[in-house]
């Protein structure tokens, strides 16, 4: 063999060396990227969680107020309930864009969970038209 061949060769491994461990070093920052992306969208999904657990939270206070109260619920009762059941309905619709799409899952749960509290809300606006003695006991 001669050194022209011998040469090319040594540049040849080296090149294939260099191109491996730029390879290698390419699947890792691919690898940490796809993590980071996972974990910033799941973060989201667990803001608009909070956002909507918080929404609810606040829409039973009147609601509350006026299950609990001895009269019927009056009009600013009822207005300031409207609004913030606007804005549960608001954050669970957001909850429900991040989830467009999946098919199954948390999206699958979330239309349970509006189910659910259509029937729960129904249920209280039916109580609280009542004068208190006509509610069922514990209906707060």
């Amino acid at each position: 063999m001669s050194i022209r061949v011998l040469g090319a060769a040594f540049i040849l491994l080296l090149s294939g060396i260099l191109l491996l461990s730029v390879g290698a070093e390419f699947n890792h920052r691919w690898e940490t990227y796809s993590r980071a992306s996972r974990s910033v969208a799941a973060e989201a999904l667990i803001q608009a969680e909070f956002a909507l657990a918080g929404a609810l939270t606040v829409e039973r206070g009147p609601l509350n107020q006026a299950l609990r109260s001895a009269a019927p619920a009056t009009d600013e009762v009822i207005r300031e309930y409207q609004k913030n059941r606007a804005a549960s309905d608001a954050a669970l619709g957001a909850l429900e864009e991040m989830g467009a799409g999946t098919g199954s899952g948390p999206g699958m749960r979330l239309a349970e969970l509006r189910q659910r509290l259509d029937g729960a809300r129904a249920k209280a606006m039916e109580a609280w038209s009542k004068p208190r003695d006509d509610r069922p006991a514990g209906i707060a």
